[in-house]
């Protein structure tokens, strides 16, 4: 098994306040957890860019959308034309959309067989699925865990940063997912909290899976999308807070070291 390392982020606030002045852990999996549109495609994007211009590969698969609406999204960041050379030069390889014709269990083992042939052919040490909840959508729980025996057994393997993007329903205010369905090191929970003020605030906050990796209070940050930074935190929410999700996933429990 590789020696545990961490990599930095290139965001200097997370970097520093959330993640301990650590980074991310390799090899390591980071499930990052939150409504739609809180920021969780831009956090794994900055980092793919930001790990690019120091010469590593990474891999995106996103189920949700093709590389065109993709690479629109982030037009008017400072690094959108970084974003569109690793692409074209895949430096950041892409790999999404769906056929028109959807996806079934058997296409979905096919694409994780390609995405595993794709790392060994890229010599890849970054990758992002966006989402898992697309990703397991169409198959039975065993086939879930076999999957996610797959995704771990990859990550260490080829010393990956493996970053698994988590979808909560919109108005949802519990994390409903399944402690057997996913496996990860660290959480990073992006979601909007009310304050005494009555104001939803954006917040991040860390959730240590394994003591391994962090043991620092899970003191939860306002933050803010950055078209500089791509996430910018604001300052640490002191005042009395209530989050809208009440729980998280702890990860895999079967396979959870002790």
């Amino acid at each position: 098994m590789p020696r545990l390392k961490f990599i930095k982020t290139g965001m200097l606030d997370i970097d520093t306040r959330i993640l301990a002045n650590k980074g991310l852990p390799r090899p390591g999996t980071i499930y990052v957890l939150g409504h739609p549109g809180v920021g969780k495609t831009t956090f794994a994007t900055t980092y793919l860019i930001n790990r690019a211009k120091e010469n590593e590969k990474g891999v995106y698969v996103s189920l949700i959308e093709n590389k065109e609406l993709f690479i629109e999204h982030f037009r008017g960041f400072s690094f959108y034309d970084d974003l569109v050379k690793f692409i074209e030069n895949n430096t950041i390889y892409f790999a999404g959309a769906p056929p028109i014709y959807g996806y079934d269990s058997k296409r979905i083992l096919d694409l994780f067989e390609n995405i595993e042939n794709l790392i060994s052919s890229l010599n890849a040490k970054n990758l992002v699925i966006d989402s898992v909840n697309a990703l397991t959508l169409y198959l039975k729980m065993q086939q879930i865990r076999t999957l996610i025996t797959r995704l771990y057994h990859l990550t260490i393997d080829n010393d990956l940063t493996t970053i698994l993007i988590g979808e909560l329903p919109l108005f949802s205010t519990t994390a409903l997912s399944s402690s057997e369905e996913f496996i990860a090191d660290i959480v990073l929970l992006m979601d909007y909290v009310w304050i005494t003020s009555g104001v939803p605030r954006l917040a991040v906050r860390l959730v240590p899976v394994k003591s391994r990796m962090f043991n620092i209070v899970k003191t939860p940050y306002e933050v803010q999308v950055d078209y500089t930074v791509g996430l910018k935190l604001i300052h640490e929410l002191i005042e009395p807070y209530v989050p809208f999700t009440k729980e998280v996933s702890r990860g895999a429990g079967y396979m959870e070291e002790h």
